[in-house]
């Protein structure tokens, strides 16, 4: 499945869209779905983009997986402190193609 996650350091901000494997046994009360597209929430932009600008976004591609680098300015890396180093996944959801867990009532 692919999955989006945004990274920070010290003075950039790394989203990185990248194939993580399938579960391979679901539990009795789950379904795995195959998501084919799904928009960006503007609310979730700002989480995306983190104070990076996009002016100064890179991308980068290795085995497979995409990194768009944007640079984040001086005057906004004290507020990043808190997120450093924390992979988060982007959106509600995180995932691109997700798995769901559903509730099965008898």
């Amino acid at each position: 499945m692919l999955v989006m996650q945004n990274t920070t350091t010290t003075d950039k901000v790394l989203l990185e869209v990248s194939t993580k494997p399938l579960p391979n046994k679901l539990k009795d009360n789950e379904v795995l779905i195959r998501v084919e597209a799904s928009p960006i929430n503007p609310s979730d932009v700002a989480a995306l983009l983190a104070f990076g600008d996009p002016a100064t976004c890179v991308t980068t591609t290795e085995n497979g997986n995409v990194t768009a680098t944007l640079e984040v300015p001086a005057k906004f890396r004290p507020a990043m402190r808190g997120r450093v180093a924390a992979g988060v996944p982007c959106g509600n959801e995180g995932y691109l193609f997700c798995k769901m867990t559903l509730k099965l009532e008898t």
